[in-house]
């Protein structure tokens, strides 16, 4: 009689399978840059498609009211409020818009549950998270502009100082008294709506970024990011990371950072290779990391007359 014994079935080996651990660790280090990328780059699409939205509400509300809003509305030292609140009904918020409290300042407390409530619109999917607070949600998109600082240097303005303060599309209004005011309009803007920037990428606000990294020591220049607060637009001074300060000294030939240096009130993301903008003709533009301030600042202002290259 031939007896048969049942196969035992081969198992792997501790050698084998710490080589197919090994192989699986391999491929999921070479996939996870890939992966990585792709999902920067549909942050990058949906970023840019945030601001052109955000655009065409500037458009249609300056189609009803001829002329856009201001970017920072203040009376004596009180800022009232900003831009944002003017587009409400455009961006499809009309019943935060209702909500909203025009009589009374921006951060009084009758407006402190409004300006609590997350604007999805206004956020970078690129940027961290849970920087809102309890009584304010964050922006990562500001009106642009650029504002006189004894410091900085404007000789490239050739000493016109008077004529490139507060030359953004949305202007800063300040007055002693309520008076009525208007914005800027379309006719205003000399060196052409697809020439002139009207909100910029300054995202990761109210957390202070560097040059890629969080840095919690360095405090100089503002963070302010609340969307209803009319102090958070950018002023366009440039940034020096060899010293750590904002604004460009008088003499001194070389400019500073213009794009993703610092998101103290300069134009800063999260993409890798530069930053998101919308002009005043509604056109989404992706400006490179590498831009130098003076093209920078000449795409801000509305009536400078400056040369722009269209490769930015």
């Amino acid at each position: 009689m031939v007896r048969s014994f049942p196969r035992r079935a081969r198992g792997f080996t501790l050698i084998e399978l710490l080589v197919v651990i090994a192989i699986i660790g391999v491929l999921i280090a070479l996939l996870l840059p890939a992966v990585q990328k792709v999902r920067e780059a549909a942050n990058r699409l949906s970023c840019a498609n945030n601001l052109k939205q955000i655009g065409l509400a500037l458009q249609n509300y300056h189609d009803g009211n001829l002329h856009f809003p201001v970017s920072r509305y203040k009376i004596g030292t009180v800022d009232q409020y900003g831009w944002i609140p003017y587009v409400l009904p455009y961006i499809e918020q009309d019943n935060v818009n209702r909500r909203y409290r025009f009589d009374v300042h921006w951060s009084d407390p009758t407006n402190n549950a409004i300006n609590a409530i997350p604007l999805k619109i206004f956020t970078c999917p690129s940027a961290p998270g849970g920087r809102d607070t309890t009584d304010r949600a964050m922006t990562d998109y500001s009106a642009i502009n650029i504002k006189n600082n004894t410091a900085d240097d404007y000789s490239d303005y050739n000493n016109q100082v008077a004529r490139y303060d507060n030359s953004g599309v949305l202007m800063i209004v300040s007055v002693a008294v309520p008076t009525p005011f208007k914005g800027n309009r379309t006719t205003d803007i000399l060196d052409g709506s697809s020439n002139t920037i009207i909100v910029a990428e300054c995202a990761g606000r109210e957390q202070h970024w560097l040059n890629g990294h969080q840095d919690v020591t360095f405090t100089a220049g503002n963070w302010s990011a609340p969307w209803a607060n009319p102090n958070n637009e950018l002023l366009i001074r440039g940034f020096n990371l060899a010293t750590n300060s904002l604004g460009w000294p008088i003499g001194d030939p070389n400019p500073p950072c213009a794009v993703n240096c610092t998101n103290s009130r300069e134009v800063y993301s999260f993409h890798t290779s530069g930053a998101n903008t919308v002009f005043a003709d509604g056109s989404v533009h992706f400006l490179n990391k590498s831009m130098n301030l003076r093209m920078l600042r000449a795409l801000v202002t509305i009536k400078g007359g400056e040369l722009v290259s269209t490769d930015f």
